[in-house]
């Protein structure tokens, strides 16, 4: 007779756990920690799909905002401030230029080009845009003026999906520096009296000199002449413009403030104006 056959003993616990897969806990923990995975993964996309929309957002702001910056630059720069306008429509208040004019009603920026040409720049509180605006006859018109309500219309600068909330400049000099057509008187000689007050922006009344004579003295008054920077007096009026603008795309908000300073390269010598000496 063969031998009986030798069966090892089988732990069925083990056999039975090897070939039942996972857990409910074991997957309820995976799919926690996949879910979770992934909420941050999405997380981390959508920011970076918000940023990028906002760059692209503030990049269109800036470049339009900068066209409209320029605009009035060129303009300035090519021309001079009108001030007959400020004289005509802020009559008695020059120093109202050393402060911030808000580019409504008649506090518009308004330039004479190098023909003359009166160019008008507001701010149209209803559509929150710049405008600018030539008008046909070459006059000094104020900015409110009725007979203008057509023709401020499609004269916007700046593109309808840019807010402009503000738009602030400043004049330096206040006065005309070049609008003196007779001498100015600054003192007398004798007794020797002499002010700078007296004198307008640009010009000068000379101290005396050590015989107490002024030195541009006419019958014995004191008259103001040009300071000297060198050999010459160059004056060139420069306004400081800012815009407060926004722009929204999506439900994205945008904001910035643009300021900038420009100078008239027209240049005017008041050496060769000849209008300081009686």
């Amino acid at each position: 007779m063969g031998s009986p056959s030798t069966t090892l003993p089988v732990n069925s616990w083990a056999a039975r756990k090897s070939g039942a897969g996972f857990t409910l806990i074991e997957v309820l923990v995976t799919m926690a920690i996949f879910s979770i995975t992934a909420l941050m993964a999405v997380n981390v996309f959508l920011i970076f799909v918000q940023q990028q929309r906002r760059a692209l957002n503030q990049q269109e702001l800036q470049n339009d905002a900068r066209a409209v910056v320029e605009q009035i630059a060129k303009d300035l720069r090519e021309g001079s401030v009108d001030y007959s306008y400020y004289s005509t429509f802020l009559v008695g208040e020059p120093k109202k230029l050393f402060a911030a004019l808000t580019g409504t009603g008649n506090e518009c920026l308004v330039v004479r080009d190098a023909l003359n040409t009166q160019i008008l720049y507001r701010l149209n509180s209803t559509t929150k845009t710049i405008q600018r605006m030539v008008p046909i006859a070459p006059v000094t018109v104020a900015c409110n003026d009725a007979s203008l309500t057509t023709a401020w219309d499609n004269t916007d600068i700046s593109p309808p999906n840019l807010t402009v909330s503000s738009f602030t400049f400043f004049i330096s000099p206040s006065e005309d520096p070049f609008a003196a057509q007779v001498a100015m008187e600054c003192g007398t000689e004798s007794p020797p009296s002499f002010t700078e007050l007296n004198c307008r922006w640009g010009t000068i009344c000379e101290n005396p000199d050590v015989a107490d004579t002024c030195q541009n003295e006419r019958g014995g008054k004191c008259y103001c002449f040009p300071q000297k920077f060198g050999d010459t007096v160059s004056l060139h009026p420069r306004v400081t413009y800012s815009l407060e603008v926004s722009r929204t795309s999506g439900q994205q908000t945008v904001s910035q403030i643009f300021q900038t300073t420009v100078a008239s390269r027209i240049f005017k010598n008041l050496d060769r104006l000849n209008t300081y000496v009686p």
